[in-house]
């Protein structure tokens, strides 16, 4: 599923958005969603959000909270990437409902494409 075009694409479009605005966590959650295709056991779902926020990584994408001094730019967590993933997973799993997971955390990039 990674390897292929939809996921590629779903990958593109999050790491664009993230040099535009911040990106809240729902938004990574419903990509993963739909490329896992609907029906799909919650587990798959969460651990192909993680996957993706860890190619978003790799693309210079950051994971934080929301703050900073305009209050509306993403404070970086200051941690490895697998620290991260696992706080990530760490917090999905602490949630119950998947609509809560806009608590978790953040994505933004000032990387140029």
């Amino acid at each position: 599923m990674t390897g292929t075009k939809p996921y590629q694409d779903e990958l593109d479009y999050l790491v664009a958005y993230a040099r535009d605005a911040p990106v809240y966590f729902f938004v990574v959650r419903g990509a993963a969603e739909t490329l896992a295709g609907h029906g799909t056991d919650e587990d798959v779902i969460r651990a192909l959000t993680v996957r993706l926020i860890g190619d978003m990584m790799d693309r210079g994408v950051a994971v934080g909270d929301l703050g900073g001094e305009t209050g509306i730019e993403v404070e970086p967590w200051p941690l490895s990437k697998g620290d991260t993933l696992e706080r990530i997973r760490r917090e999905m799993n602490e949630l119950d409902a998947c609509d809560a997971f806009i608590r978790i955390c953040w994505f933004r990039s000032h990387r140029s494409p």
